[in-house]
């Protein structure tokens, strides 16, 4: 018997127009699972409510 995991790693960045930047990393694994942490931080003009925030995502492929 042989158990083992496919996983596969991603990066991003972005700049944003408003200046913020977002920079994150997600992880894909057995087909069916993805999940994805994000960083957003104003790097100019006025801070706002919104600034250094965290998201996570997670995505499930039912039907694959």
């Amino acid at each position: 018997m042989d158990i083992g995991v496919n996983v596969s790693a991603n990066m991003m960045t972005m700049y944003h127009t408003s200046e913020r930047i977002t920079a994150g990393i997600g992880v894909d694994g057995m087909k069916t699972l993805a999940i994805q942490i994000l960083y957003s931080a104003q790097t100019g003009g006025i801070c706002t409510y919104e600034d250094n925030t965290y998201e996570i995502g997670a995505t499930i492929h039912l039907f694959r």
